[in-house]
């Protein structure tokens, strides 16, 4: 059975796993992400919070997340994989499968606004079918090692771009790639045509 309690102890641990250091793309360096992006949430971890990532666990597949790579770095830690056995995990609905997202990318140059992890297992879907893959995130620690860890794994030209409009003028499709609903909106407001995954 999931317990909740421990996840979210386990959650705020924040060890990369395999290592005695804290890691820097863990649920920990997330949710101080959102936090940074959306202060006076309340509590470092609440249930919308698990819910976004649960989604994005759901969408990515247990084949792309913890123990998986894309590049040098796992995708989640194992806290991630635990949300595969969660009630919330299996009652989640997608809007669009990995697939779906693929199918519904039109154009060879796809701008995809947020480079945090589901935006990998994004790009490493579109991989297949595209020329170019643009990261749109303004937080530049993020966006840096996305493009760097994309550009070593896949066969698309990675471009790294700090501003949503800059992002989707040079693109033929875009793609919100959040499943934070605030993140989402704010996209919106920006690219209102961009697909969006929640």
């Amino acid at each position: 059975m999931f317990n909740i309690q421990y996840f979210f102890y386990s959650f705020n641990g924040g060890y990369e796993p395999g290592t005695a250091r804290r890691g820097k793309f863990g649920l920990p360096r997330i949710i101080q992400i959102i936090n940074e992006e959306f202060p006076n949430r309340g509590l470092p971890a609440q249930k919308h919070d698990l819910l976004a990532i649960a989604t994005a666990v759901k969408l990515a597949g247990p084949s792309n997340i913890y123990p998986n790579k894309i590049g040098a770095y796992h995708v989640g830690d194992a806290h991630w994989a635990t949300l595969v056995n969660s009630r919330m995990y299996q009652n989640i609905q997608l809007k669009h499968t990995l697939s779906d997202i693929a199918n519904l990318a039109e154009g060879n140059t796809i701008a995809l606004h947020g480079g945090r992890f589901i935006s990998w297992v994004i790009a490493k879907e579109l991989d297949k079918q595209v020329d170019e893959i643009i990261i749109s995130d303004i937080d530049k620690w993020v966006l840096d090692n996305t493009v760097n860890n994309l550009q070593d794994e896949l066969d698309a030209t990675i471009i790294a771009e700090s501003d949503d409009k800059a992002a989707a003028a040079q693109a033929d499709f875009s793609i919100a790639s959040s499943t934070m609903i605030p993140i989402k909106e704010n996209i919106l407001k920006k690219v209102p045509n961009a697909l969006t995954i929640v």
